[in-house]
């Protein structure tokens, strides 16, 4: 699976390349791209890319990273929740069991 990953990775990246470089024989003059009133600068329009495709992928690396972490955090509070619950269930068992027990079986209305 990793070595699959690998040659993927490859694909993708030579398709990039042969994409970037097709961009700029067709397009060789620079773009000026403007950020705010007064801050002006040009590039290469497959410079542009490939940053706003960088830019793009550490977004959303960071998304998932963000996403990993809240994951782990939740599973980690259930768990310790699931422990807990299990220390109860387990006193809960080794308690005797009396007979004077009251049991109601009338049941209880729930208002709605």
């Amino acid at each position: 699976m990793k070595l699959f990953k690998i040659l993927i990775l490859i694909v993708v990246i030579f398709i990039l390349v042969v994409f970037f470089y097709q961009n700029y024989s067709l397009n060789p003059e620079p773009i000026w791209v403007w950020l705010y009133p007064g801050k002006e600068f040009s590039m290469s329009f497959p410079l542009l890319m490939a940053l706003t495709l960088m830019a793009g992928v550490l977004i959303g690396f960071m998304t998932a990273i963000m996403q990993i972490f809240t994951q782990k955090s939740e599973t980690s509070k259930y768990r310790s929740q699931v422990k807990k619950l299990n220390n109860e269930l387990d006193t809960l068992r080794n308690q005797p069991i009396e007979d004077n027990l009251v049991l109601s079986e009338e049941a209880e209305s729930v208002d709605v």
